[in-house]
């Protein structure tokens, strides 16, 4: 029939794709804060790809048993993971998008993992792992086809939701936020400022719907300076929403924040992005550190503070264009101290303009002190380079 011929030239030109990715087993890791319950317990995500010929297989046996929380991945959102990342590395849409496109896959998906629990189990915020699976199978590709690949981009559905009731209406509230974060830099791009990320294709809400449903205004919501992680090409900024308890005595909010200990990485040079947080500032001028995932009650008066994680830069910083770095500062994505220090661009503060001399200068012997790039993958100082 059309549709089976249809599926089968999808199926041929997925596996010539593959196999112009060289053979081998190509592994990689990434870790998510924790389950909202064990909160000092970070989690793995592990995936081992192999190409062969023209198949490909994924393996995620060393990924964290399922979890007592809320972020256990369902079978199917696992299988969405590795489909889209097949499609990220053999062209996307320029092959006709249909299930000759998977027939090339194999997968071992552990049971009993957090990417495939035995029920019961609780999946809720599913999401959230099925992003730092799709980073972890990009760390794996990243040596051999990285022209394809963003750098690690900030965690999707990573929300907040405050509820209670308001006194001028009498009726139950519960308002779902989300603060933007960082897509990864790109081999030719500078990462999306912003937004929910690759895989979940959702765009963020505008804020006055939810002053209009609850009682609280929105304070700020803009882009988190210095969040986007530095490189050739920057990643996208994280952004940092602000809001105000207006009225109500008190509300709940529950916290489901992500990359709050663990940065998005940065690749072939590039640096990680800034880390994700929340903060609570109290009428009284006390401030309590969200430590990403919680239950906290909002006083009349308390502001609350959600700042999204910046996606990783691609490339070596200290090729970047000076031009884009002065306009990033003037554009207030990044700070003069962040221009010299992560791009070594020496921009005089009265004037606004590079000094070329300086900047000349100051780039040679950050890449001496430095030496040549030797590493795919940097995850910050903590976790070390790859």
């Amino acid at each position: 029939s059309a549709m089976e011929q249809l599926m089968d030239y999808s199926e041929a030109l997925t596996r010539e794709e593959i196999e112009k990715i060289p053979d081998g087993t190509y592994t990689g890791i990434d870790y998510m804060d924790n389950d909202g319950i064990e909160l000092n317990q970070r989690i793995k995500i592990q995936v081992s790809i192999t190409v062969k010929d023209s198949n490909i297989m994924f393996d995620c046996s060393g990924t964290s048993p399922q979890a007592r929380g809320p972020y256990n991945s369902t079978f199917a959102s696992t299988y969405s993971v590795v489909t889209y990342v097949l499609k990220v590395i053999t062209g996307g849409s320029a092959i006709p998008n249909n299930a000759g496109c998977f027939r090339p896959i194999k997968y071992i998906f552990p049971e009993g993992s957090i990417i495939n629990p035995y029920p019961p189990a609780s999946c809720g915020a599913r999401t959230v792992t099925a992003q730092a699976m799709v980073s972890a199978c990009y760390g794996a590709l990243a040596e051999v086809v990285p022209e394809r690949l963003c750098a690690c981009s900030g965690p999707s559905g990573s929300m907040m939701y405050v509820g209670g009731t308001d006194p001028l209406t009498g009726e139950e509230y519960v308002v779902p936020l989300a603060a933007g974060h960082g897509l990864g830099a790109r081999a030719t791009k500078d990462g999306v400022d912003s937004t929910t990320l690759d895989l979940s294709n959702c765009r963020i809400n505008s804020v006055e719907p939810s002053e209009i449903d609850a009682p609280f205004r929105i304070l700020e919501m803009k882009l988190y300076e210095d969040s986007g992680g530095a490189g050739e090409y920057r990643g996208g900024l994280g952004a940092e929403l602000v809001f105000q308890l207006l009225r109500g005595g008190c509300a709940s909010a529950t916290f489901r924040g992500e990359r709050y200990y663990v940065p998005t990485w940065g690749l072939l040079g590039g640096l990680p992005g800034g880390k994700g947080k929340a903060f609570i500032v109290r009428k009284t001028g006390e401030k309590i550190d969200i430590p990403s995932k919680g239950d906290y009650q909002v006083n009349e008066g308390d502001e609350i503070h959600f700042v999204g994680a910046g996606g990783g830069g691609y490339g070596d910083a200290l090729r970047r264009r000076p031009e884009l770095v002065l306009r990033d500062v003037l554009d207030g994505r990044i700070s003069l101290k962040a221009g010299a220090n992560d791009y070594g661009v020496v921009i005089d503060e009265e004037t606004m303009s590079i000094n070329e001399e300086k900047t000349s200068t100051l780039r040679k012997e950050k890449a001496k002190l430095r030496g040549p790039i030797s590493w795919t993958i940097d995850r910050g100082p903590e976790f070390g380079k790859e």
